[in-house]
């Protein structure tokens, strides 16, 4: 049997490492959220996902997955439509809740710990 190569690359995942190495402290988003299917430690879930511009990166682009906290302080931010949050710049930072993971979340938004 022959087969062809699979493509890889495309748009990278934002995630808390690239944020704290390369100094990430703001999101623009570029396109509509939306919904889509995630697994994490076999555990699915449906999660917000849009694509960011970072201006510090390259490329500049990446994809953005919002926990639920995030997606909450959005909605309550911007509105419950999601085609009003193109265009809206976002400072992040890397905050803690409890005993849970750290995690990427809006500057703004209130939890415990900020990390960095």
């Amino acid at each position: 049997m022959e087969i062809t190569k699979v493509e890889t690359g495309g748009i990278p995942f934002l995630k808390k490492t690239t944020v704290l190495e390369q100094g990430v402290k703001v999101l623009k988003i570029k396109t509509e959220p939306q919904l889509v299917e995630a697994e994490y430690e076999g555990k699915k879930s449906t999660k917000l996902e849009c694509i960011c511009s970072t201006q510090v990166l390259d490329p500049k682009e990446v994809k953005w997955q919002m926990n639920a906290t995030t997606q909450n302080f959005l909605i309550d931010k911007y509105g419950k439509e999601t085609k009003n949050w193109i265009g809206k710049e976002i400072e992040i930072v890397i905050k803690q809740s409890g005993s849970a993971a750290a995690g990427i979340y809006p500057k703004d938004c209130s939890l415990e710990k900020v990390i960095a």
